[in-house]
């Protein structure tokens, strides 16, 4: 174990003495650790392991923390997150070493020899020469350690998409994760799932509803609920998209869904299908449905609202506001609300069950209630105007933009993923 510190301290050392490019560095002295714990996982004991994921953790978190390091940009959590994914492919794979490293090599190799070689195409973001080539690095080790050529597409395939979403440094966990979850499937089930997944996600960027990584996410989070579930489970929230984009069409909304959002509205019913996935059970299909129901009640709410009320008012002290507002409330938003939730409610042999669960959960309180408290501390209580929209292109008002839109998705998240723990304690 010791030997691996003065590895570490000396790989740091090196890249800091001869690579002055800092992404540059950070890239190489990713590849230069990674081999480390190769190397290290023939002579270190998985509890070892697990030692150093742990210490690497705390240490990476008060580097970033205290700008110690130079490796730790601003809003990124890749360092953090490496020795996270690390310990939970060690957790579970360290006695199966060709499962071990084949969950581990594309973010150890993979990932950053894709970024260096795109980032000599284009700095400021991922290229498609970056994403071949971490295509290809994946899909050699994954038929070397697999010797199954369909699971090395499929599995290929899935990470290189996971890899081109992510941003932040999530990708070091989330190729972690979804490799895991891949090893777990019946492959002759899941080619049908990509299939029907391929067709709704191409649909939704054809008809302008989602934008590519919207698109790229839908096909990864429909894909496991199809397989998990099947139509039952996919065709309410399909139901949601296509009456939810109509009613954008209506108030001539011209912005297509994007990642946040697609994550906001479907991520509870992703995480509830691998629930479901790994321990079947009716009850994940109606919190499910209850999630869904009260995303689709929220849009019908707002949509309705926005495009036939005549007046609105702010749900924390009801006084008039101009329609558009954050937090506010009308008469025919609510009552479009009710039909929203009506309409997938219906999906279920107990559907005046689930009508009744989100109805009657505080939707309102936590969407309206806590959107509105934040936009009026941080004074951002209209939605962006097409001048401002016009503005941020250009890079200015940029901040401002970006947390009104994180507020907004963030209100969506905490409604869709409150409904079902709500709906999980009244089946109990």
């Amino acid at each position: 174990m010791i030997l691996f510190f003065i590895y570490i301290l000396a790989s740091i050392i090196f890249v800091q003495t001869f690579i002055k490019n800092d992404f540059i560095s950070r890239k190489i002295l990713h590849i230069l650790i990674s081999i480390g714990i190769v190397i290290s996982s023939y002579f270190l004991s998985k509890e070892e392991i697990i030692i150093l994921c742990f210490i690497f953790t705390i240490l990476n978190f008060l580097g970033m923390k205290l700008k110690i390091t130079k490796y730790d940009k601003e809003g990124n959590y890749g360092t953090i997150l490496y020795p996270i994914a690390v310990l939970i492919s060690t957790i579970i794979y360290y006695d199966n070493k060709n499962l071990y490293f084949l969950t581990l090599f594309p973010m150890f190799f993979s990932d950053p020899i894709c970024a260096l070689i795109g980032s000599k195409i284009n700095k400021d973001d991922k290229t498609l020469i970056g994403s071949l080539v971490f295509l290809f690095l994946t899909f050699l080790f994954s038929i070397y350690f697999s010797k199954k050529l369909l699971f090395s597409i499929v599995f290929s395939i899935f990470l290189t998409m996971i890899e081109y979403i992510s941003k932040r440094g999530l990708d070091n966990l989330l190729i972690v994760i979804f490799s895991i979850l891949i090893f777990n499937i019946k492959l002759e089930f899941f080619i049908s799932a990509i299939f029907f997944a391929f067709l709704i996600a191409f649909i939704s960027l054809i008809f302008n509803w989602l934008d590519l990584r919207a698109s790229i996410t839908t096909f990864i989070i429909g894909s496991f609920i199809l397989y998990s579930g099947g139509f039952k489970w996919v065709i309410p929230l399909l139901l949601f998209l296509v009456l939810g984009s109509l009613l954008s069409k209506l108030n001539d909304k011209k912005t297509k869904r994007n990642l946040f959002q697609v994550i906001a509205n479907g991520g509870i019913s992703f995480i509830l299908s691998i629930l479901n996935m790994f321990y079947p059970n009716d009850i994940f299909y109606f919190a499910h449905l209850c999630a869904v129901s009260s995303m689709c009640s929220d849009t019908f709410s707002t949509e309705i609202g926005m495009k036939f009320s005549k007046k609105a008012y702010l749900i924390i002290n009801f006084k008039e506001v101009e329609k558009g507002t954050s937090g506010g409330i009308s008469l025919i938003g609510f009552l479009g609300g009710i039909l929203g939730s009506l309409v997938i409610s219906l999906f279920h042999k107990n559907w005046f069950f689930v009508f009744l669960i989100v109805v009657n959960c505080p939707r309102l309180f936590i969407n309206n209630y806590g959107i509105a408290f934040k936009s009026v501390n941080f004074k951002i209580q209209r939605p962006c105007s097409d001048f401002i929209l016009e503005i941020c292109q250009i890079k200015r008002f940029y901040l401002f933009c970006y947390w009104f839109n994180f507020l907004n998705n963030f209100g969506h998240t905490i409604t869709s993923w409150f409904t079902p723990a709500f709906s999980i304690l009244v089946w109990e």
